[in-house]
């Protein structure tokens, strides 16, 4: 065997024996781990259901609380403020845990978990479809494509019609297809699109099971977990591309959210989670307009562990893959995920 191929056997038993995990979540500790999760469902949901690659079962996310414990010190984002404001130390291996969205399972799932756990969290709300009676705009795609009939569909960014496919995988590549173009249009042109597809799929509904997994809290709700100690964000109004927004929309956003969830939970609201969270979607002039709005923390979606020397208003994010193993988890929460991938130079 060549000296190439030993150190590639080497490196492999290595990674199989978790070794290098636990090398880095050593190396790590100085910095802080921030993982973001989206919905808690109560059983496994199939590779091919439209949620499956955000959400978590009870009894898995019960699973990595229980992991998490045992490596990490789990702090709240307030102490992450303080940290970022004034200076008060985090401890090694420092934990937080948000949520996006709003889901109303983070208060009849999530929570009684984290409780249980003894584990605070920061759940991220979009403040415009709290007690609305409707969907967020992705799941509500997402499930009008499902029921798509005509012979094409147009893809928003190019305008291409792209023919809709018989057989559900190649459905779903293109509807994730549609999904990812949304978010790179004009929020006007994204708006438009979307009501466009309600005009020609007007007898659609959601309900019964299919509608616990994605419906958003109530203001009750709202006011239910931040009673129970959990900290509440901003995740915009209507969860737009900030950076897609005309100014003026910009600056709506980002403050009557927070006014909004100010006045539900009689609490500040400091932080807020940027809507699809990557660095084309968070500009300078989107940060700027953060800060203006009065919030003391930014939270992306950059797949690494965040330097403590980082901008507070860029703090890195690891997601959770939905349904994962455990073994993923550990990859990403020790940083061996953002090395491998590259997200870790940044």
């Amino acid at each position: 065997m060549s000296a190439t191929g030993r150190l590639s056997a080497g490196f492999k038993r290595l990674l199989q024996s978790g070794g290098l995990n636990r090398m880095l979540h050593g190396l790590n500790g100085g910095r802080l781990l921030v993982l973001y999760y989206h919905g808690v469902v109560p059983e496994r949901l199939p590779r091919e259901h439209p949620q499956h690659a955000v959400t978590i079962s009870v009894r898995d996310f019960a699973e990595q609380l229980e992991f998490l414990c045992r490596r990490f010190q789990p702090v709240t984002a307030t102490a992450v403020k303080n940290f970022y404001r004034d200076g008060t130390p985090l401890p090694r291996h420092a934990l937080l845990v948000t949520f996006d969205d709003g889901y109303r399972n983070n208060l009849t799932l999530a929570a009684p978990v984290l409780r249980r756990y003894g584990i605070p969290a920061i759940v991220f709300v979009s403040s415009g479809y709290i007690g609305a009676g409707r969907l967020y705009w992705y799941d509500e795609l997402r499930r009008r494509l499902a029921v798509w009939n005509d012979a094409t569909v147009r893809i928003p960014d190019t305008g291409e019609a792209r023919r809709w496919p018989a057989d559900d995988l190649s459905r779903r590549v293109i509807a994730r297809e549609i999904e990812e173009a949304c978010k790179r249009v004009s929020n006007a042109a994204r708006v438009e699109y979307l009501d466009d597809f309600r005009r020609r799929t007007p007898g659609w509904s959601v309900d019964g099971e299919e509608l616990d997994l994605i419906e958003p809290m109530t203001w009750d709700d709202v006011r239910a977990l931040s009673d129970q100690g959990f900290e509440i964000g901003s995740h915009t109004v209507e969860h737009p591309i900030l950076s897609r927004l005309p100014p003026e929309a910009l600056r709506d956003e980002l403050r009557l959210s927070k006014r909004r969830l100010e006045e539900a939970t009689s609490k500040p609201c400091f932080a807020i989670s940027y809507p699809n969270g990557s660095m084309r979607d968070v500009t300078p002039g989107v940060i700027a307009e953060t800060e203006a709005a009065g919030y003391d923390l930014g939270f992306m979606m950059t797949e690494r562990l965040q330097r403590q020397t980082g901008n507070r208003f860029q703090i890195a994010r690891v997601s959770v893959p939905g349904h994962a193993p455990l073994g993923a988890l550990r990859m990403r929460t020790s940083g061996l995920h953002s090395l491998l991938s590259g997200s870790g130079r940044r």
